[in-house]
């Protein structure tokens, strides 16, 4: 546990931070993304009643996203469940998802998701900037030198029963 904990603070942020400032393509920021999605679910705790058998993303809509997210979880687990990526089309099928990332093509839909898993155990991470502020649990965002960064809002994550690590709440921008 004190490996991953190491790994989480010190290695991967450096990766990231790699990958994002040296690669001027969209793709390579979606596997930071990835990446970085995957830190989430793994320093985040769901309520016990959650316990399913798999845990699932949700891509809300097309997002290249998507691809690296299989190709990364392809051989892990969350909470020692099998991982399923799926893409969700409508906000009704974000409640049957633990984690759904809204690409920024399709942020307008973000209030519409939140009603449809009000006080259920589902992280929302948006990836346009600023949305933390908006009802998304997570936004990410780029900083001046091209670094990924992300902000957390823990009054939303609270209301949706998710418990974020410290280590988690340390990595963010700003936390809400």
């Amino acid at each position: 546990m004190k490996f991953l904990r190491y790994t989480f603070l010190g290695v991967l942020p450096l990766w990231l931070f790699t990958l994002s400032a040296a690669g001027k393509y969209q793709e390579v920021n979606y596997k930071s993304y990835s990446l970085l999605l995957h830190s989430f679910a793994k320093n985040i705790e769901w309520p016990d009643e959650q316990l399913k058998s798999s845990f699932v993303y949700g891509i809300y809509g097309k997002s290249k996203l998507y691809d690296d997210l299989v190709l990364i979880t392809r051989t892990k687990k969350v909470r020692h469940m099998p991982i399923e990526v799926r893409i969700i089309n409508s906000p009704s099928e974000a409640a049957s998802c633990e984690v759904v990332f809204v690409p920024a093509s399709r942020s307008s839909s973000v209030s519409e998701i939140n009603k449809a898993i009000n006080g259920k155990p589902v992280l929302l991470v948006c990836e346009r900037n600023g949305y933390c502020l908006k009802g998304a649990a997570i936004s990410y965002s780029i900083d001046d030198q091209g670094a990924l960064r992300f902000d957390v809002n823990t009054k939303t994550c609270a209301s949706q029963k998710l418990t974020l690590r410290p280590q988690l709440l340390q990595m963010a921008d700003r936390v809400y």
